[in-house]
Formats: C-alpha cells, sequence, structure tokens
C-alpha cells in the first residue's frame, strides 16, 4: 500500500513525511535518497517560467534607483516642513517647560522654612509685558 504524496515521495499509509522510517518502513533506502532529492528540487524555484538572472539584476537595479530618485526628490520637500514642525514643537514646549519650573519652585518654597522663601511675584504676565513697555515709553522721554 504505497502512496505517493505530491512531491513524488513514498509515504506510509498512516500519514506521515519522507524520513529515514518511512523508507524503511518501504523496505528501500533508494526510495529516501529519491525523496530527498524530490524535495528540494521542490524548493528551488516554483513553477512556471523563471526570470533570467540578467532581468532580475535589472529589476533590482530599477527598484534601487527608483528608491534613491524618490528620496532624492523628496527631501528637499520633507525636510523644511520638518524642520518648521519641530519649530513649532519647539515654541508649543516653551509654556510647558514653564509651567513645570513653576511647579519645582513651588515645591522648593513648600519645602524650605517660611523665613528662607523667595518672594513671588504673581503679577500677570500681559500686566508685566505692559508695564515693561510703559517703562521704555516713559526712558524715551
Amino acid at each position: 500500500m504505497k502512496e505517493k504524496s505530491l512531491s513524488g515521495c513514498f509515504t506510509n499509509p498512516a500519514g506521515g513525511s519522507c524520513d529515514q522510517d518511512s523508507a524503511l518502513w518501504l523496505g528501500h533506502q533508494g526510495d529516501m535518497e529519491e525523496c530527498a532529492k524530490a524535495d528540494i528540487d521542490d524548493m528551488k524555484q516554483l513553477p512556471g517560467r523563471t526570470p533570467h538572472r540578467w532581468q532580475q539584476r535589472l529589476l533590482s537595479g530599477l527598484v534601487v534607483g527608483l528608491g534613491m530618485a524618490v528620496m532624492v526628490v523628496l527631501l528637499p520637500i520633507i525636510l523644511p516642513i520638518m524642520l518648521i514642525v519641530g519649530m513649532f514643537a519647539g515654541l508649543a514646549l516653551i509654556p510647558i517647560l514653564r509651567e513645570l519650573r513653576h511647579e519645582f519652585e513651588q515645591l522648593d518654597r513648600h519645602q524650605r522654612p517660611s523665613a528662607q522663601r523667595l518672594p513671588m511675584d504673581v503679577t500677570p504676565w500681559q500686566q508685566r509685558l505692559w508695564n515693561r513697555w510703559r517703562v521704555s515709553i516713559d526712558r524715551r522721554s
């Protein structure tokens, strides 16, 4: 009851692949070698027409060249955009870092005794800006 598998190997009726046990089960050592050779031949190339080596090299060269061309074309476009986005991200971090600094200062004030605490200016930023502007105008006149 020999059965032939798709790769041309004989297998045992209980199922299983070509291995030494199935070859011994068949009673032929040559079948084991034939089975191994058939498996190797099947894995070399899928069925169908194979492209020539020069065609494969040409195709891979075209893919690499096209990739490089796309990078060269897109780099001058994408780089300024990335720089502008980075600048806006940096500007967005300024208030966050100021708030973090104020939180650290508050933490420092709470940990120090009241005699050692530094006085804190609680004037809103827009009023401070207005006051500075008025002082600079007063100096000019």
